[in-house]
């Protein structure tokens, strides 16, 4: 029983030392949160990234710009993050700190949804005029009330032209 308790102590010690600290940011503006946790500079022991769109190592690292064994400032993360958001592919970037004097970094991305494509089916003819009313292009970020909106006029559109019982259906599905 004795050898079980001190275990147990030995492990809280432990992992009281190592708590990471977590900033979660939706733009660049929120990286100023940075400066309120990140007070002083710290030695880069280790950087990882993890993320649900398509990045390499080396577009990471060029974006970030840090490097193990260097000397980061919190200037340094707002910076890497501030770099990060221009990309123009992240909606959401999470940001862990963990360590003492020598800290790790875990970048987490979250890429937004882009729109792919528009459909129009069921009509012979005339569907890039019903299209003319969807104004996301292939490749955009997806705007839900963008969306709303254009198939709103499509439907205006359709009942314009005589078609009374239309149903339009929108489906959005996630493209690993």
């Amino acid at each position: 029983m004795y050898g079980v308790c001190s275990l147990f102590i030995l492990l809280c010690c432990v992992m009281g030392e190592s708590q990471a600290e977590m900033i979660s940011m939706k733009s660049a503006k929120d990286a100023t949160a940075i400066a309120s946790t990140v007070t002083e500079s710290f030695l880069l022991s280790d950087i990882s990234y993890d993320s649900d769109v398509a990045i390499s190592q080396e577009e990471f690292q060029y974006l970030i710009g840090l490097k193990k064994g260097q000397q980061v400032a919190a200037q340094d993360l707002i910076r890497a993050i501030t770099h990060l958001f221009k990309k123009n592919s992240f909606d959401q970037i999470n940001l862990s700190v963990e360590g003492e004097q020598e800290k790790q970094l875990h970048f987490s991305l979250q890429g937004f949804w882009r729109f792919e494509k528009l459909k129009v089916s069921g009509v012979w003819v005339g569907k890039e005029r019903y299209k003319q009313h969807y104004l996301m292009e292939p490749g955009d970020r997806f705007d839900e009330e963008t969306h709303s909106h254009a198939i709103q006029k499509i439907e205006e559109g359709c009942k314009l032209d005589g078609y009374f019982n239309v149903k339009t259906k929108s489906s959005f599905i996630r493209n690993e």
